[in-house]
C-alpha cells in the first residue's frame, strides 16, 4: 500500500498522464496515426495464441511493408522473442538494417539457443503467479510469501499485459515492442535468476547434462556479443 500511495502520484505527474488528462481529457491519449496501419495484431488468436518458431528461423528479420511480411509479424510472442535475442531482428531504425547472410545465420542460431532461457523465464512467470494466487485465495494464510519478489513478478506480469493490451488497441505491428517492458526489467531479471538457480541445481545432479546446458548458455552469450559488435561496427 505504501508503494502504491508513493509511486502512483509520482508516475501521474512526472509521466505524461496528468498533463494528458488536463489537456486532452484522457490520460492515455496517443499521437498514433489511426489512418496508417501495417498488419500486426490482426486477431486475439493470431496475436496471443501463437508462437511461430519455424517461421522465425526461416525469416530471422522483420519487414515493414503493408502486404508482404513474414507470418511471425502477427504473433506478439514471436515478435517479443525475436527482439529479445537478436538486435538486428527488427531492422529498425534504418541505420540498423542489414541483411548479410552471416547475420541471418547468426540470428537463426540465437533464436534456437535462446529457447532455453526463455522457457525458464516463462515457467518461472507461471509458477510465481500460481504460487502468489494460491496464497492470496487461501482462507488461512499458511506459509510465508516474500512480497519483494511478488512485487517484482507483478511488475513483469503488468508490463507484458500492457504490451498485449496496447497491441490489441493499436494493431500496427510496431506497437508490439520489447522496449515497453523495460520499466519492469528488474522483475524479469529476478524471475530468470531464480529459474536458472533452480535449473542449475537440477542439472548438477545429472553430470551428463550439465556440460551441454553450460555450452548452450556460452554459445548464447558469444552470439550476443557478436551480434552487438556487428551493430557497433555497422554504425561506426
Amino acid at each position: 500500500m505504501i508503494f502504491a500511495v508513493v509511486v502512483l502520484p509520482i508516475v501521474w505527474e512526472i509521466g505524461p498522464y496528468g498533463m494528458h488528462q488536463r489537456q486532452y481529457g484522457s490520460a492515455f491519449v496517443t499521437n498514433w496515426p489511426s489512418s496508417y496501419v501495417r498488419p500486426g495484431f490482426t486477431s486475439v488468436a493470431q496475436g496471443l495464441l501463437t508462437f511461430r518458431l519455424l517461421d522465425l528461423i526461416q525469416h530471422p528479420f522483420n519487414t515493414h511493408g503493408m502486404t508482404l511480411y513474414p507470418a511471425h509479424r502477427t504473433s506478439l510472442w514471436s515478435r517479443l522473442y525475436g527482439q529479445a535475442h537478436f538486435v538486428h531482428f527488427e531492422q529498425w531504425p534504418r541505420s540498423w538494417q542489414s541483411r548479410e547472410p552471416a547475420l541471418q545465420d547468426l540470428g537463426r542460431l540465437l533464436l534456437v539457443v535462446g529457447l532455453l532461457p526463455s522457457a525458464l523465464l516463462g515457467w518461472q512467470l507461471w509458477a510465481t503467479g500460481v504460487t502468489a494466487a494460491g496464497w492470496l485465495w487461501r482462507k488461512r494464510r499458511e506459509g510465508t510469501v516474500l512480497f519483494g519478489p511478488v512485487l517484482l513478478a507483478l511488475a513483469a506480469f503488468g508490463h507484458l499485459a500492457f504490451v498485449a493490451g496496447y497491441a490489441y488497441l493499436q494493431p500496427d505491428f510496431s506497437s508490439m515492442k520489447l522496449i515497453f517492458i523495460f520499466p519492469g526489467l528488474l522483475g524479469f531479471v529476478m524471475l530468470l535468476a531464480s529459474a536458472t538457480e533452480d535449473f542449475s541445481g537440477w542439472c548438477s545432479q545429472r553430470p551428463a547434462l550439465e556440460p551441454l546446458v553450460h555450452s548452450v548458455f556460452a554459445v548464447l552469450l558469444l552470439g550476443y556479443v557478436i551480434d552487438v559488435s556487428a551493430l557497433i561496427l555497422q554504425l561506426s
